[in-house]
C-alpha cells in the first residue's frame, strides 16, 4: 500500500475509529491487532515492528504486554500472540508509520487515547468521591454512636433518637453517588427541621417555666406576708395573754386584800 494513498473508510471502519482504545486494569491501552487493522497492516508486521523497537527493557516492560488471541478455522482453534500497549508504547511504535494518512491515523489514535484517559480520570474521580463520602458517613455515624452512648450514661436512657429521628446517616453502596448525596442532604434537612421543632418546643417550655417561676415567686411573697401576719397575730395574742395573766394576778391580790378587810 502506498504511503500517500487516500483511504476511503467504510461505515464499519469509521465506527472502529472510536473503538481504538480500551480500558484495561484502569489504564488506557490499545492492541497490536487494532493497530494492524486500523493502519491496514498485516498483524505479523506489527508484531515484528514491536519486537524490533530500539527501546530499553524497562520501557518495553512498562508499555508493552504480551498476550494472545484465538482464531478458529473450521474445527481447529489456534492461539496467536499479540501485544497490549500504552499511549507511550503506541507513540513509540507509531514513529515508524510515516505519510499523510498515517499521520491522520496517529492523530485519531492520540485523540482516542485522550478521550479514554479523560473518561478513566472521571471514573477514578467518581470512585474516589464515592469512597470519600462513604468514609465521611461512617466517621459521622461512629461519632453519633459514641455521643448517644455517652448521653445515655449522663442523661439517662431517654437520651438519643426518638420518633422520626434516626440514630445514624444511611448510605447505600449500591446506589450512585448523586443519589446518595441527595439522600444524605434529605436526611440532614429532616434533622434540621426536627432540630428547629425541638428548639421551638424548648423555647416554649422555657417560657412556661418562667411563668411558673413567677407564680412560685408570687406565692412565696404571699406566703411570706401570711407568715408575717400570723407572726404578728401570734405576738399580739401572746401580749394579750400576758396582760390577762397580769390582770388575773392583780385581781387575785385585790380579792385577798378585800377578804382580809372583811374579817
Amino acid at each position: 500500500m502506498a504511503e500517500n494513498q487516500i483511504i476511503a473508510l467504510t461505515v464499519q471502519e469509521a465506527q472502529e475509529m472510536y473503538e481504538l482504545v480500551m480500558a484495561k486494569n484502569g489504564q488506557a491501552v490499545t492492541s497490536s491487532l487494532i493497530v494492524a487493522r486500523y493502519f491496514k497492516k498485516e498483524h505479523y508486521r506489527v508484531l515484528r515492528a514491536i519486537d524490533t523497537l530500539d527501546c530499553s527493557d524497562n520501557f518495553r516492560a512498562a508499555n508493552f504486554g504480551v498476550s494472545c488471541y484465538t482464531k478458529t478455522n473450521g474445527n481447529v482453534t489456534k492461539s496467536y500472540p499479540m501485544y497490549y500497549m500504552t499511549r507511550d508504547g503506541f507513540t513509540f511504535l507509531a514513529m515508524g508509520f510515516t505519510g499523510r494518512v498515517a499521520a491522520q491515523f496517529k492523530e485519531n489514535y492520540i485523540r482516542a487515547f485522550n478521550e479514554m484517559e479523560e473518561a478513566l480520570r472521571k471514573d477514578s474521580g467518581m470512585r474516589y468521591a464515592e469512597q470519600l463520602l462513604k468514609n465521611v458517613v461512617e466517621n459521622v455515624n461512629e461519632n453519633l454512636a459514641i455521643a448517644i452512648h455517652n448521653g445515655k450514661r449522663r442523661h439517662g436512657e431517654e437520651y438519643g433518637p426518638a420518633g422520626d429521628l434516626q440514630k445514624c446517616i444511611s448510605y447505600h453502596s449500591n446506589e450512585p453517588l448523586e443519589r446518595n448525596i441527595r439522600n444524605i442532604f434529605a436526611q440532614v434537612g429532616n434533622a434540621y427541621m426536627d432540630g428547629y421543632f425541638f428548639a421551638g418546643q424548648y423555647r416554649k417550655s422555657q417560657e412556661v417555666i418562667k411563668r411558673l417561676n413567677n407564680v412560685v415567686d408570687n406565692y412565696r411573697d404571699i406566703v411570706g406576708e401570711l407568715n408575717a401576719a400570723i407572726t404578728s397575730q401570734h405576738d399580739q395574742a401572746k401580749r394579750m395573754q400576758e396582760q390577762l395573766l397580769k390582770a388575773q394576778e392583780h385581781t387575785g391580790r385585790l380579792i385577798d386584800i378585800m377578804a382580809k378587810k372583811m374579817k
